[in-house]
């Protein structure tokens, strides 16, 4: 079998404040302006820390999952990978798993584009008809399949936007409060404590494998 690569491009990120730095300076109690860029910086730290632990996109962003083909039936290099054992695994692996493909780091809002590549390196945009955005994964309609009689290496790239932006889950939102709080008291870039990655948990995605 030859494994099928996947590499998520990070394309761009949306400008904004996720966390407000006055809404910051309220909750920490901070009057002044003294430990403005102090704060934006612990801020931009705890949010890096919290899309790392788990997985997902706070931040909104356009992404490009590279892949070296479209799902098949015979393509489960990823899982031989894995060995024995117990591993979290997408459920599309065993549901349909070869007309859908799982993207990562969401939330997904939007597909911008499927583009291919075939053996003479030309591209087509696959028609936005044959699939659709399904929670975070794309799922081929019915009376489509993927192109076929394409290059071997990086012949597919989804285009998509990801992130919640300012319209975080509660959970989300204080446990981001309470790492930015952990590290202004002790005036360093710290691990976040226990609580926030309780806070946390049940938005991570352990492993991102689509097939």
């Amino acid at each position: 079998m030859t494994y099928n690569r996947r590499i998520v491009n990070e394309i761009s990120v949306t400008a904004g404040d996720i966390l407000p730095l006055n809404e910051v300076k309220s909750y920490l109690r901070v009057d002044g302006d003294a430990d403005d860029e102090l704060i934006l910086g612990f801020i931009d730290a705890a949010i890096g820390s919290a899309e790392k632990y788990m997985g997902r996109s706070i931040r909104q962003k356009v992404l490009d999952a590279v892949m070296d083909g479209f799902p098949s039936a015979y393509d489960h290099d990823a899982l031989d990978r894995l060995g024995p054992g117990s591993h979290t695994i997408s459920l599309a692996v065993f549901t349909n798993g070869t007309r859908e493909i799982d993207l990562a780091y969401g939330p997904v809002s939007a597909i911008t584009s499927i583009t291919t590549y075939d053996r003479d390196n030309t591209s087509a945009v696959l028609t936005s008809a044959a699939y659709f955005l399904n929670g975070d994964r794309v799922t081929l309609n019915d009376g489509y399949s993927w192109p076929a009689d394409l290059r071997r290496r990086a012949s597919v790239v989804v285009r998509y936007s990801v992130g919640w932006g300012a319209s975080l889950p509660a959970m989300v939102r204080v446990a981001l409060m309470q790492h930015i709080s952990a590290m202004y008291d002790c005036r360093m870039g710290c691990e976040a404590p226990e609580g926030c990655k309780a806070l946390l948990q049940p938005f991570r995605v352990m492993d991102m494998l689509a097939w």
